[in-house]
């Protein structure tokens, strides 16, 4: 617990520490240099403190620019410099041990076939479709994280070493969670006296979005609030043994208390990140974990009488926390918020981003088919009509013409540049981190069955899995897979999920 306390407070500092290091690059430059030099101790001491620092580095910083390094007129992001530094000292280690183990583990197994599209790809779009460097570069930055199963897979064969992970990123988390509210009482109430600054320094560090959606109501999107859709589903795990009633984990009223605020909290910042990507990708979870215990579990009307009442409490007390920061009395506001707001995001078609999004879809579509088996390699770009306003505004003529590299459809990006042999081995890692999960699931259904204790890994077990599902859905709407926040979870999900006990041996390492 001093732990979790110590890696919130250390995380609130260091986002305080981010917003004066914008306003004052030469401070920023010594913050990033010291932070450096801390990974290095940290990992040459124990590797996953290393690990850990990267992981939680991904739920704060977005784009990577949490800290950055102002030179020669470039911006050299602090993720850069941590995993570099993680990637050296894992070689170093390895090196030094003469440790081979890692080409033996099936994980490893299951991702190399991604590095052979990451480096097709690269060579297909400078070669062969005469791409420039820059555009590939571009690219195919992001899919380099798919690196970090190396020094993963060191740190996390020792299962020991994910408790250390849990508890630093559930303080982390919790510290995310915090930001994410205040900066929407912080917009919602008038405070120009500081909001504008804090806007550019969530803007310009490409930490997240700020939008006025009408009103005093605010849209709050932080690339990272991914990581509330996993947290979200670890929190309903860990209710598991309450809703069917295994007598071994009684629900005290401590718990129960903490456990709403947090489910609260977790629901609040989902709400104001309006991010209809989350909501599918968590509404397919959901399907997934009802159906789960509907037909797998007994006590089905148990279950569900619990899950409604848990739902409905909620519900009401995310409603509670909501409109008490939009309707807390200081300062005096004069432009309501209305939940007409919600509704228009919940309709696809209505607003211009979805717009652009439909629009962009048979433009993909009929690019794909050109060369849908080997694509046409990263840099590939793509020039269709968008209905965004300021695309409308900057575009010749106002036509609102737009050519892009960067797509919201995420299986449709990888298709396009890398075919449909690129998509493959996607599909293939997604679908073995569901299916070592389905066992881990499995394993907890036969604990229950014959009513044993479900124990704190099973819950990780439960939550991890339903996360993954929710990346999966996710990633077809907006992209996750070719980004470091993406790849950084499925690659823990897919270690942890695989690295199960005796009993799932089609999943464990060899090693």
């Amino acid at each position: 617990m001093k732990l979790f306390r110590l890696a919130f407070l250390l995380t609130v500092l260091l986002d305080l520490f981010s917003l004066f290091a914008y306003f004052n690059p030469a401070f920023g430059n010594i913050a990033f240099f010291v932070i450096l030099f801390l990974m290095v101790v940290l990992s040459l001491e124990n590797l996953a403190w290393g690990a850990v620092l990267v992981a939680a580095e991904l739920i704060m910083g977005s784009f990577g620019y949490w800290f950055s390094l102002d030179f020669d007129g470039n911006r050299i992001p602090l993720r850069l410099g941590l995993f570099l530094i993680l990637m050296s000292v894992t070689v170093f280690r390895v090196l030094q041990k003469r440790d081979g183990s890692f080409l033996k583990a099936r994980a490893f197994h299951w991702y190399l076939p991604i590095f052979g599209v990451i480096v097709g790809a690269s060579l297909g779009g400078l070669i062969v479709w005469d791409n420039s460097f820059s555009e590939v570069f571009f690219d195919a930055n992001g899919y380099l994280f798919f690196a970090l199963i190396f020094p993963f897979y060191f740190v996390f064969r020792n299962r020991a070493n994910f408790d250390l992970l849990w508890t630093v990123l559930g303080g982390v988390v919790l510290a995310s969670l915090i930001k994410v509210l205040f900066l929407f009482y912080l917009f919602s109430h008038d405070y120009w006296i500081v909001a504008p600054e804090t806007y550019k320094w969530i803007r310009d560090t490409r930490i997240g979005e700020i939008t006025q959606m009408g009103g005093d109501f605010f849209r709050i999107f932080l690339q990272s609030q991914f990581y509330h859709v996993a947290g979200f589903w670890i929190l309903v795990s860990g209710t598991f043994s309450w809703i069917m009633g295994v007598p071994e984990h009684p629900l005290t009223r401590r718990n129960f208390i903490l456990g709403m605020i947090f489910f609260s909290l977790f629901s609040a910042s989902l709400v104001v990140s309006l991010s209809r990507s989350f909501w599918v990708g968590m509404a397919a979870s959901g399907v997934v974990l009802v159906g789960i215990f509907l037909v797998f579990f007994r006590r089905r009307w148990e279950f569900i009488k619990k899950s409604v009442l848990l739902g409905l409490g909620v519900s009401a007390l995310t409603c509670v926390i909501l409109v008490g920061i939009l309707r807390f009395p200081w300062p005096v506001k004069t432009d309501p918020a209305s939940l007409g707001i919600l509704k228009d995001r919940i309709e696809w078609k209505t607003e211009a981003a979805v717009a652009s999004r439909w629009a962009l879809l048979p433009i993909l579509r009929d690019k794909i088919a050109e060369h849908w088996i080997l694509g046409r390699g990263f840099g590939t770009s793509v020039t269709y009509i968008s209905s965004d306003p300021r695309v409308i505004e900057s575009s010749p003529g106002g036509t609102g013409e737009y050519t892009t590299s960067a797509f919201e459809w995420g299986y449709l990006d990888i298709w396009l540049k890398a075919g449909l042999l690129g998509l493959l081995p996607f599909f293939a890692v997604l679908g073995w981190t569901i299916h070592c999960g389905w066992r881990r699931v499995s394993a907890i259904i036969e604990k229950y069955n014959r009513r044993e204790v479900i124990i704190r890994e099973d819950v990780f077990a439960l939550g991890l899995f339903l996360g993954v599902i929710s990346l999966a859905v996710i990633h077809a709407f907006t992209p996750y897979l070719n980004h470091p926040l993406g790849i950084g979870f499925l690659i823990i999900a897919s270690l942890f999920l695989a690295n199960g006990d005796k009993k799932i041996d089609e999943c464990k390492f060899l090693c």
